[in-house]
C-alpha cells in the first residue's frame, strides 16, 4: 500500500530527507507547506519544525514564570490552603481548517507536606508536549527533573514545603 502524499508520515520523510542533505531550511520548508496545506492532519509537524528552529505558533505570548512568581510575592497575598495556584494561563490559537492548539503554563506553590506529595510526580499530558517543567526553590533555585525512559510520570526534584512548581506545555 502506498503512503499517501497528505500524511505526516511522508511529509516528515520528506523533511528528513532535506535534513540528511544538510538543508535544515528546506525540511522546514516541507513542513511549513505540510501544515499551511492540511493544520489538523500535519499538527505533529509542528514541534519538529519547532525543535529545528522554525517558527513556534505561541513565541509571543509564552510569559516568564520567575516573574509571575515575584508579582505572586509582591503581592503579599496568602492562603490558608495546602498548594495555590498563582498561575494559570492559556492561549488557544485557532487555525483557518478550525484545528487549534492551546499554551498551557501553571506554577503551583506548595504551602504543606500534602502538596508536596501531590506535585511530587508529574503526569506530562498525553496529547502534548512539554515546553518546560522546574522546581523553583524558595531562594530562586530552578531545578530541572531527569526524565526516567519508561516511567509515565516525572519526579519533580528535591520538593519542599515553600517551593514552586512549574509546568508550561502545548496541547
Amino acid at each position: 500500500q502506498e503512503a499517501s502524499p497528505r500524511t505526516d508520515t511522508v511529509r516528515l520523510a520528506r523533511a528528513d530527507r532535506r535534513l540528511a542533505q544538510g538543508d535544515t531550511a528546506g525540511a522546514i520548508q516541507v513542513m511549513n507547506e505540510a501544515l499551511e496545506e492540511e493544520p489538523a492532519a500535519m499538527a505533529r509537524l509542528r514541534r519538529i519544525r519547532t525543535a529545528l528552529g522554525g517558527e513556534f505558533e505561541f513565541e509571543g505570548w509564552r510569559k516568564n514564570g520567575p516573574e509571575m512568581i515575584e508579582a505572586f510575592e509582591a503581592s503579599e497575598r496568602s492562603y490558608d490552603e495546602p498548594q495555590v495556584l498563582v498561575w494559570d494561563y492559556m492561549v488557544v490559537r485557532v487555525f483557518e481548517d478550525g484545528s487549534s492548539l492551546q499554551l498551557i503554563h501553571q506554577i503551583y506553590k506548595l504551602q504543606s507536606e500534602e502538596a508536596v506529595d501531590a506535585q511530587g510526580e508529574y503526569a506530562p499530558p498525553e496529547d502534548g508536549y512539554m515546553l518546560g517543567l522546574r522546581t523553583i526553590k524558595a531562594d530562586g533555585t530552578r531545578l530541572e527533573p531527569d526524565l526516567i525512559p519508561g516511567k509515565e510520570t516525572i519526579s519533580m526534584p528535591n520538593l519542599a514545603v515553600g517551593d514552586y512548581v512549574e509546568a508550561e506545555y502545548v496541547r
